[in-house]
């Protein structure tokens, strides 16, 4: 972590910039998600920085290029077509001082994410709604 201090004696003006990658919000992001087969699942991470992020998504290595995965950038979406689909996928957030690495696994199951998940926080509720052509 790089600390910019600049002082302004003129005006006692004492400026701090903290020059360091993203930081995953991890209550924010999920960890594991669990799928059936042939349905649409979301993976998402959040990341909270000074200055602006970018997500690259990756998984085994590679960067994700298929029709049955949609990037809306800190949130994926999966069509779980086949065992292919299912591992460890990792998020990479990065700003113009580091890169972050976030991993989430998704896993086959008999309970799936929901198109619309009901999310608390802070006492209130709401929802997100994704709209997904895949």
């Amino acid at each position: 972590m790089l600390v910019v201090v600049v002082v302004y004696s003129l005006i006692n003006l004492c400026l701090f910039f903290i020059l360091e990658p993203p930081n995953i919000v991890e209550d924010s992001s999920t960890s594991s998600v669990i799928c059936e087969k042939n349905n649409l699942c979301f993976l998402s991470c959040l990341a909270i920085s000074d200055y602006p992020v970018t997500y690259l998504w990756t998984k085994d290595g590679e960067t994700l290029n298929s029709d049955d995965v949609k990037i809306m950038n800190n949130i994926i979406a999966v069509r779980t077509r086949d065992a292919k689909y299912y591992g460890v996928y990792v998020c990479n957030a990065t700003n113009n001082f580091g890169s972050t690495a976030y991993k989430i696994t998704l896993s086959e199951g008999t309970k799936s994410s929901s198109v619309a998940e009901m999310m608390k926080g802070d006492g209130s509720e709401f929802f997100v709604i994704f709209a997904v052509n895949v």
